[in-house]
């Protein structure tokens, strides 16, 4: 065989093992996003549901009642907001910002802050209004 043949099929070779290393690793990359972006869903919807359900329980029991949870908010929350009926979470991935929304009867108000990790939540019944923090 001609060394030049030999080096160039060896060339192919090479060529055509690494182009499908990179497909892979695009693959996974995009697969590891996808699964993580799912994963913060799941969780901020779990945690919103969590909360919701919580209100409206102490709502029920009256004024003093009052309930503390504990909720994990995933990387990327960037504001939670309490707005009467509404408990809204705009939450950031690497590719979009969306809003997950949870919807109750009643009149809700209060703050939640923002970071990574576990939450304590008090919901408390105050006339007629429950009041949500996190400590």
């Amino acid at each position: 065989m001609n060394r030049a043949q030999v080096a160039m099929e060896y060339m192919i070779i090479f060529s055509m093992t690494f182009f499908m290393s990179l497909l892979l690793i695009i693959l996974f990359t995009t697969q590891t996003n996808n699964i993580r972006t799912d994963l913060a869903n799941a969780q901020m919807d779990k945690a919103g549901s969590e909360i919701v359900d919580a209100a409206s329980q102490v709502y029920f029991m009256g004024d003093p009642a009052q309930k503390t949870i504990r909720v994990t908010f995933p990387e990327g929350v960037k504001q939670v907001s309490i707005n009467n009926t509404f408990l809204v979470f705009s939450v950031q991935t690497s590719e979009v910002t969306y809003d997950i929304v949870k919807e109750t009867s009643i009149n809700m108000t209060g703050s939640i802050k923002t970071f990574e990790g576990i939450h304590n939540i008090v919901v408390k019944a105050q006339g007629g209004v429950v009041v949500i923090s996190d400590n």
